[in-house]
C-alpha cells in the first residue's frame, strides 16, 4: 500500500507533465516543469528507499561490505542526524575514534544507525538526549551472543524517551509493526535494522523500561 501511494505520485506527476507540454507549442517559462520534475525525482527516492526497507527485513539486497571504521562513519552522519532532530532534542556521541574495523556494508550500516536514531527522536516528547555509543567486546561477556565467536564491537543508540511497554518488545522487529500514530511509519524501520544486522553476521538486542527510555545494542563482528 506504502509502495503503491509513492508509485501513484511518480506516475501523476509525470503524466501531468507530459499533459503540459504536450498542449503548449512554446515553453516559456520551465519553472512549473523543474519543480513537477523534482517532486518526481523526490518520490522516486523515497520509492527507492521503501524499496530497501522491504528488502532488509527479508534479508534479499545486496551488501557490499567492507572494513570500516564505525567511529569515523557516524562521525560523518554527527551533522545530517542534528539537522533531523528538534531543536531540544540533544545528540551525544560517545567512543568509537580507535575502535576496531567491522565487516559492514557502509549504506546499510548508515541505515542502521539513522533508523535508530529516529525511532529515538520519535519516542522523545518535549527535551531528550539521544546517545550515540561504540564499545569493543568479546563474545564470552553476552549472554545474548551465545554460539558466536570473536570479538564484537558494540553500537548503542539510547533515548530518554518514553520507553517501550514489556509486552511490546517482542514485536518491534515485525515487518509493519508501529506503535506510532497513523501515517507517522510503516513499521519497516526496525524490521530493517533487524534485517542488515542479522544478513551482516551481528545480533541486535533492546532493553526498555516505561518512561526510563530505550537502548538499543547492535554487535558487528570484527572485521
Amino acid at each position: 500500500h506504502d509502495f503503491n501511494n509513492i508509485l501513484t505520485a511518480i506516475i501523476g506527476n509525470a503524466e501531468l507533465l507530459r499533459s503540459q507540454i504536450k498542449s503548449e507549442k512554446r515553453i516559456d517559462n520551465h519553472r512549473d516543469y523543474i519543480e513537477q520534475t523534482s517532486e518526481i525525482t523526490a518520490c522516486a527516492e523515497r520509492a527507492a528507499r521503501l524499496t530497501n526497507q522491504l528488502l532488509a527485513f527479508g534479508r534479499q539486497q545486496v551488501l557490499h561490505a567492507t572494513a570500516l571504521n564505525p567511529g569515523e562513519v557516524i562521525r560523518s552522519l554527527k551533522p545530517m542526524l542534528k539537522r533531523l532532530l528538534p531543536v531540544d532534542v540533544e545528540l551525544l556521541i560517545s567512543g568509537g575514534p580507535k575502535t576496531r574495523l567491522i565487516r559492514v556494508d557502509r549504506s546499510q550500516f548508515e541505515q542502521v544507525v539513522m533508523n535508530l536514531v529516529l525511532n529515538g527522536r520519535d519516542a522523545i516528547v518535549g527535551m531528550g538526549t539521544i546517545t550515540i555509543e561504540l564499545t569493543e567486546m568479546a563474545v564470552a561477556d553476552i549472554a545474548e551472543l551465545e554460539g558466536l565467536d570473536g570479538d564484537f564491537v558494540a553500537l548503542k543508540v539510547t533515548d530518554s524517551g518514553e520507553g517501550i511497554p514489556s509486552e511490546l518488545l517482542p514485536n518491534i522487529f515485525e515487518p509493519f509493526f508501529t506503535t506510532k500514530a497513523e501515517h507517522r511509519g510503516t513499521g519497516l524501520g526496525l524490521a530493517s535494522v533487524h534485517g542488515i544486522v542479522m544478513q551482516s553476521g551481528g545480533r541486535i538486542i533492546v532493553a526498555s523500561e516505561p518512561k526510563e527510555g530505550t537502548t538499543f545494542s547492535v554487535y558487528f563482528p570484527v572485521a
